[in-house]
């Protein structure tokens, strides 16, 4: 019997998260996979600025020539928010119960995380949508390769890949917004520090205010020869 043992090879280490939960390497693909959807809704924003662009829509060239004014944009960015953040919330609701994937117990911290996920999704969507006279094609290819190389790079397709960019390239990893939503489920999940959460939370507002930022000045420049 003692022979036999020695000739067996078993485990006697169970990998644990700090938070004293087993750790699932494949948990990492649904935090990015989370990630990638907060991205996804600059799509609806991009859909939105085309309807206020008399180049790209009629609706947008009808709200041209009346007094509507571009500051009023605000309130069409708080619905697609709203409406983000229930999609997004939904994919969340799946992942967790249907799927019984382990997202913490911090609901509160969630929400936050899917709101700031859902608010930049639709600031970058608004600053690609204002980007000079692109046609609305131009736009919604930018957007792809955007989302989906934000996402690559947080590990969707590759679960090791955030590692990789924070040996060889970290600071790809504090701008990419994907990978800081990705941490920010880290953290909630499994690493359990609060002070790294709020770090990425600050930084998903400064980019979203910046992206907003950069959206507006490009409305606001607007301007056409005839209608």
């Amino acid at each position: 019997d003692a022979v036999a043992s020695l000739q067996t090879n078993g485990s006697f280490i169970t990998e644990k998260s700090v938070s004293g939960k087993t750790l699932n390497p494949t948990v990492l693909y649904f935090f990015a996979l989370i990630a990638y959807a907060c991205m996804s809704g600059a799509y609806l924003s991009i859909e939105a600025v085309r309807d206020t662009q008399a180049n790209l829509s009629p609706l947008g060239a009808r709200r041209s020539i009346t007094p509507y004014r571009k500051q009023f944009l605000i309130f069409d960015m708080l619905v697609l928010i709203f409406i983000h953040f229930i999609n997004v919330m939904i994919l969340t609701f799946y992942v967790n119960y249907i799927l019984d994937i382990d997202l913490g117990n911090n609901y509160l911290a969630i929400l936050a995380t899917n709101f700031m996920g859902s608010l930049i999704g639709i600031c970058l969507g608004l600053m690609i949508g204002c980007i000079g006279k692109l046609t609305f094609s131009a736009k919604i290819g930018i957007c792809t390769s955007t989302t989906l190389l934000t996402g690559f790079l947080s590990g969707l397709m590759f679960g090791n890949m955030k590692d990789v960019v924070e040996q060889n390239a970290p600071i790809l990893n504090r701008i990419n917004p994907a990978a800081v939503l990705s941490d920010a489920y880290y953290c909630i999940s499994v690493y359990n520090d609060t002070l790294r959460y709020q770090r990425c939370m600050i930084t998903l507002l400064i980019m979203s205010v910046l992206f907003l930022g950069i959206a507006f000045l490009g409305v606001r420049r607007e301007r056409y020869d005839s209608i």
